[in-house]
């Protein structure tokens, strides 16, 4: 069992080194132009006897980013993007994912403003915003654009498994300022069957660097029809905010919360009993070995793409490569 666990540990480790990888080698754009900018801060800051980190910074503050809500864009479009803060004359920026091209922007001592494009074959993604004040180069950064849409992915691994991803819930809002983390619903097939055999839930790890690699970890997914309980509880509790609610809405609402909780009881009570099956952890082993399909990691490069899926122990890493397909905003 410890030399299973290293070896899934391992794989693991190695699918993120590539990814690794892949970042570097795919970032060079944006790692070309932030070299470019730390050697002019060194020239000025040689050329005016700056060598005093407190009179430096004194006289080039690092900037001031406010708030800012993440742009959504999708592959092919262009968007307007507003970053509120306080920036020094000659702050330069950049956005940290080279699948983003900067059409036109504008700085004032108050804020930036930039029209930009996402590339056509971009995957899901994000752009993070760097402002380097000139001769210190002191640096700011804020989430800035998130490249969305509905995206599908279709694999064929080496044991002949079909692994499809299909987007659930993009998990955007247009006012959030964090990175959203969509939902995607993977499906396990054999050969050519037209029903999947194992369904899991995957939250996607979206990065920066436009180098199109993503990760995450499998979940069991809820029974078909079924529905979180708690999603619901925290719909309503926001709801309950409005204060322009009337007193019966608002009862009606708290009514509909007390069933909720009773109904989470339930099924507290349901799956303690079936972990009390004395068969219950001979099975759920026996289910792990034969699927376990837990860690999920890949890159893509245009619609072509690959990578790999660790799983149980008669299962192992398997390899798969497959096509990235953008099925509209």
């Amino acid at each position: 069992m410890n030399t299973l666990k290293l070896s899934h540990a391992l794989a693991v480790i190695s699918g993120l080194l590539l990814l690794i990888g892949i970042a570097r080698a795919s970032a060079d754009e944006y790692a070309k132009k932030r070299e470019a900018i730390q050697e002019a801060c060194v020239t000025q800051r040689d050329q005016q006897g700056l060598t005093d980190s407190e009179s430096l910074y004194a006289k080039y503050p690092t900037p001031e980013i406010s708030l800012t809500h993440l742009t959504r864009i999708v592959p092919g479009a262009t968007g307007d993007v507003a970053v509120p803060g306080k920036f020094a004359p000659g702050t330069q920026i950049l956005f940290d994912n080279d699948a983003l091209q900067v059409i036109q922007q504008s700085l004032t001592p108050t804020g930036y403003h930039a029209t930009v494009r996402a590339a056509p074959g971009a995957g899901p993604g994000l752009a993070v915003l760097h402002a380097f004040t000139p001769g210190s180069c002191a640096e700011a950064v804020a989430p800035a654009v998130y490249i969305g849409g509905k995206f599908a992915w279709e694999f064929t691994a080496s044991n002949g498994w079909r692994i499809t991803l299909h987007l659930t819930d993009e998990k955007y809002q247009p006012t959030q300022s964090e990175p959203p983390a969509p939902l995607y619903s993977v499906q396990f097939y054999r050969g050519a069957e037209t029903q999947p055999f194992e369904t899991r839930d995957l939250t996607l790890l979206l990065t920066s660097s436009g180098h199109n690699s993503y990760s995450g970890s499998l979940q069991e997914s809820a029974p078909a029809g079924a529905q979180n309980p708690m999603v619901e509880i925290q719909q309503i509790s926001k709801r309950l905010q409005d204060p322009n609610l009337s007193p019966a809405e608002r009862a009606k609402l708290m009514t509909r919360i007390s069933q909720l909780t009773q109904q989470m009881v339930q099924q507290q009570s349901a799956a303690q009993q079936q972990m009390q099956d004395p068969n219950y952890a001979k099975n759920m082993q026996e289910k792990r070995a034969e699927f376990g399909c837990e860690e999920i990691q890949f890159k893509t490069d245009g619609n072509s793409a690959e990578g790999s899926v660790t799983c149980g122990e008669k299962v192992g890493t398997l390899q798969f490569k497959g096509v990235m397909r953008y099925l509209g905003p």
